[in-house]
């Protein structure tokens, strides 16, 4: 059997260097190659992002709508109507003592303008009103999937307003801090949106609309489903977009 002599161990101890000198440039290499390659595309995927959080509004980093006025909002439930005109109730009573009662147990709500978060999903509301006939009729309902849903409650109409606990808080229309110039589904009031030509994408429904009583047919002034263009100008009240796989953004 043959032994290792001197030189025998001084070629395998250069042979050892050489290989984990070899491995060290490999890998020093290929750091170099992947601290390249991000300071190359640092820039375009940082623009990517950037770009991304502009254009999606509901997205979890995007950040809301500011108000220029602060309001405190009340809960999603049942509530009746505060200052329904009295001749209107001389004609008639409700059919049942039960339900006459219930009525006029939910905690009133005073007339105006409300809305949800941007940021609600699943949403639906319902007007109701006593008819002469003594049957409560719904008299406008809204359902939105995801964004922001407006609701009118001129105080003249419905007797009654309940909302789907997913709803959240319902808080009084205020006023944007700046115009939007993306917008995404959802209801929009006077001043939300910038005025000037908006890009609408393929599949999203539009209307301009006067009112939000519950997505009536004789509120809408006009419409109409993208690809398109939408014009928001000063006669424009409230704005309706749904189904809108992509935002509509200003020109």
């Amino acid at each position: 059997m043959d032994r290792f002599g001197p030189l025998d161990i001084t070629r395998l101890l250069g042979i050892a260097l050489l290989s984990a000198l070899v491995a060290w440039s490999f890998g020093y290499y290929q750091d170099a190659v992947q601290t390249i390659q991000e300071d190359q595309d640092g820039p375009a995927r940082s623009l990517a992002r950037s770009v991304q959080e502009e254009v999606d509004l509901t997205s979890a980093d995007a950040e809301p709508p500011r108000y220029l006025a602060l309001t405190v909002g009340f809960p999603s439930g049942a509530y009746r109507v505060a200052d329904v005109p009295d001749s209107r109730d001389r004609d008639y009573t409700l059919r049942d003592r039960d339900a006459a009662e219930a009525a006029e147990a939910l905690e009133e709500l005073e007339p105006g303008l409300y809305g949800t978060s941007f940021t609600t999903e699943g949403c639906s509301f319902e007007l109701r009103r006593v008819m002469r006939t003594r049957i409560e009729q719904v008299i406008g309902q809204d359902f939105l999937r995801d964004g922001r849903l407006l609701v009118d409650i001129n105080g003249v109409e419905p007797d009654s307003f309940i909302s789907a606990s997913e709803c959240g808080e319902w808080v009084p229309w205020s006023p944007v801090v700046e115009p939007l110039t993306t917008a995404d589904n959802g209801d929009y009031w006077i001043g939300d949106l910038a005025r000037g030509t908006w890009d609408v994408p393929e599949g999203c429904v539009w209307e301009k609309v006067a009112g939000f009583r519950g997505a009536n047919l004789w509120d809408v002034e006009e419409s109409a489903w993208g690809p398109g263009e939408l014009v928001i100008d000063e006669d424009t009240l409230g704005v309706r977009l749904r189904n809108c796989q992509l935002p509509i953004t200003l020109n």
